[in-house]
């Protein structure tokens, strides 16, 4: 049975106080509050924490001699918890351009998968010519992958 949400049940790390939620999967999800409340406790050092622990479990035992151990999240049970990525605030570049996929450097990887799709074409006025898509349709840098208008 595939989950459609992560439960948290009894969260204790950081400042957290034995809290559990149920948070919806598909969706644009943000934790809200006033400093201190726990927001980062509980999306960075617990969900994202345990994620990456479970990824770190499934290498050989000769990989993860060489990655630096983390400690478990102080909670009773996470459920349905999937692959995270988790993007750090303060590390974020400025630019009015950036998007989740260049913060996190995922764009090239997104381009290549997407030109490589079969039955994906592209408009033949927007630049390659035989309507195939390439990775520079997904480059903001060329002119198959910016705004026409805007250049954005």
């Amino acid at each position: 049975m595939v989950r459609e949400t992560i439960d948290v049940v009894g969260a204790r790390t950081n400042n957290l106080r034995d809290v559990s939620v149920s948070i919806p999967k598909g969706l644009l999800v943000a934790f809200t509050g006033v400093s201190g409340s726990g927001k980062t406790s509980l999306a960075i050092d617990t969900l994202h924490n345990e994620a990456q622990l479970r990824y770190l479990e499934g290498l050989s035992p000769f990989v993860r001699q060489y990655i630096t151990q983390r400690n478990r999240p102080k909670v009773d049970r996470i459920l349905g918890l999937g692959a995270t990525l988790a993007v750090d605030q303060r590390r974020l570049n400025r630019n009015p351009r950036s998007t989740v996929a260049t913060i996190t450097g995922i764009d090239g990887h997104l381009g290549l998968l997407y030109s490589r799709l079969p039955g994906i074409d592209a408009d033949p006025a927007a630049g390659s010519g035989d309507g195939h898509l390439t990775t520079a349709h997904f480059d903001r840098a060329t002119p198959e992958g910016s705004c026409g208008d805007c250049h954005g």
